[in-house]
């Protein structure tokens, strides 16, 4: 007890309250950027309903509507990679997940359409064909020009310049 009443105890309290006081604060204003990024990639940067969740969900639209069309000229086994890509692109749950799920389906759609492009397809399907290939890439650039990669990339430089930041990305499970 005389140690806390003396200086150094003093100092050692001190120092530990202002370490406290900036743990807290780092992990405080992350978690606040981190909602405002999640909430971008749900909702829009606007809020608006234009996210990158919701062209993802387009992207899976348009992949099974790929899968129905080669249903038609083609075996079932070949739109197998990209029905299942569709499945684990729709299960995924984190940001992280989302990505590599999206990536696989870009590969596996891109794929079906190659063995669509060798076979012969009435006019009806060709045109329908054309329009998912251009509809899928285009909600694939949309995803990257979206406002929220560059929010994602601030809310990354951020907890990288953050006092103690190591530590908050650890915190973050008690918030």
């Amino acid at each position: 007890m005389t140690f806390l009443k003396s200086r150094k105890g003093a100092c050692l309290v001190m120092i530990l309250l202002v370490v406290l006081a900036l743990f807290l604060g780092t992990v405080r204003s992350l978690g606040s950027r981190l909602d405002k990024v999640e909430a971008a990639f749900l909702n829009g940067v606007e809020n608006d309903g234009f996210s990158i969740q919701n062209d993802l969900e387009s992207r899976c639209e348009f992949a099974y509507n790929l899968t129905v069309v080669a249903g038609r000229y083609l075996s079932p086994a070949d739109s197998k990679d990209l029905l299942d890509a569709r499945e684990a692109l729709e299960a995924a749950r984190t940001v992280g997940e989302k990505y590599e799920a999206n990536q696989t389906l870009e590969e596996a759609f891109w794929a079906l359409d190659s063995k669509l492009q060798s076979t012969r397809l009435s006019d009806t399907d060709s045109r329908l064909v054309n329009a998912l290939r251009a509809d899928f890439r285009s909600a694939g650039d949309t995803i990257s020009h979206d406002g929220y990669n560059e929010l994602a990339l601030e809310y990354n430089a951020a907890k990288a310049k953050a006092p103690l930041g190591f530590l908050a990305k650890k915190a973050q499970l008690f918030q």
